[in-house]
C-alpha cells in the first residue's frame, strides 16, 4: 500500500521514460526547424547580396566589382564616412556595403554578428568572414598579391578571358557562382573568398567532410543538409549539392563554354 497522493515506483520511471521519449524526438526537431530557419535566412541574405552586386555593376557600366581589389579601386568607407585601410578595404564586403545601405547585417548574420561587435578592429573583422563567399578567381577578380591569376591583358593571352569582369561576358549567368556559403575552419562560419574545385590542377581533396581544414573544400560549407546557398550572376539564388558545387561550369565562364564539369585551366 502506499501513502494517498504518493507515486509507486513503477509510475516515476513510467513518467521518466515518456519524458526521455518525448525529449528525445523534440530535440531534433528542435534542431532541425531551427536549421531550417538559419537557411531561409542565408538565401534572403545572399538574394540581398546579388542584388546589390547587380546594382554596383549597373553604377559602373556593367564592370564587376571584384573580390578582392587593389589601388584605387579597393577605396571603401564605412557608415560614417570613415576610410576603411588595408587589406579589410581590399575584401568585398565594405565595397559592396554602400548597395546595401550600409546594411551589414546583410552580411553577416545567423550568429556571426559578432565580427561587428570586435572593438579592436571590426572593419578588418566584418572583411573576413562574411557569411557568403565570393568566387574571386573567375568572377570579378582577384588582385590580391596571393592571387590564383590576376586578370590582365597578359594573363587573357596565355590562358583567354578566364576571369569574367563584366557583366555582357558571362555565356551563362544563371549557372556562374557569385557568392555561396563559405566558412574559416570547423566551427567558424563565413569567409571572404571561396575556390574552385579545379585551377590549374584539382585542388579539392576527397568528398565534403566538415572535419576537414576549410581549404580541402575551397572554404565553401555545405551546411544545410550537405548542400550550400549559392547567389548566381543573374539574381538567382539555388541550393548546390556536393555534385553541383564540385561542377566547373559553376565556376568558371570557359568550364561552361566548352561544357566540361571536370574543366582545368590550361595555357592556350
Amino acid at each position: 500500500m502506499r501513502e494517498s497522493g504518493g507515486f509507486s515506483l513503477i509510475e516515476i520511471v513510467a513518467v521518466v521514460l515518456v519524458i526521455s521519449a518525448v525529449t528525445a524526438i523534440s530535440v531534433p526537431a528542435m534542431s532541425g526547424c531551427i536549421q531550417e530557419a538559419r537557411k531561409g535566412k542565408e538565401i534572403s541574405a545572399a538574394r540581398k547580396l546579388i542584388a546589390a552586386y547587380l546594382a554596383a555593376a549597373d553604377d559602373h557600366d556593367g564592370a564587376l566589382l571584384p573580390g578582392y581589389a587593389a589601388g584605387a579601386d579597393a577605396a571603401a568607407s564605412d557608415a560614417s564616412g570613415q576610410s576603411i585601410g588595408f587589406p579589410a578595404n581590399a575584401r568585398y564586403p565594405w565595397r559592396l556595403a554602400p548597395y546595401l545601405d550600409y546594411d551589414m547585417h546583410a552580411i553577416l548574420f545567423n550568429g556571426n554578428e559578432g565580427s561587428l561587435k570586435d572593438k579592436v578592429d571590426f572593419h578588418y573583422a566584418a572583411s573576413v568572414s562574411p557569411n557568403l563567399g565570393m568566387n574571386v578567381t573567375f568572377v570579378g577578380g582577384d588582385y590580391g598579391s596571393a592571387s590564383d591569376l590576376v586578370p590582365s591583358p597578359r594573363a587573357a593571352s596565355r590562358y583567354g578571358a578566364f576571369c569574367v569582369t563584366r557583366l555582357g561576358q558571362a555565356s551563362r549567368p544563371s549557372k556562374l557562382i557569385v557568392f555561396a556559403s563559405a566558412r574559416r575552419g570547423e566551427n567558424e562560419v563565413g569567409f571572404y573568398q571561396i575556390k574552385s574545385p579545379n585551377f590549374a590542377v584539382t585542388r579539392w581533396s576527397g568528398g565534403w567532410d566538415p572535419k576537414a581544414p576549410a581549404s580541402a573544400f575551397g572554404f565553401v560549407d555545405l551546411r544545410y543538409g550537405k548542400r550550400a546557398v549559392a547567389a548566381m550572376l543573374d539574381g538567382h539564388v539555388d541550393l548546390l549539392d556536393e555534385d553541383g558545387i564540385k561542377d566547373m561550369r559553376h565556376w568558371s565562364n570557359q568550364a561552361a563554354d566548352e561544357d566540361n564539369p571536370n574543366f582545368v585551366l590550361k595555357r592556350r
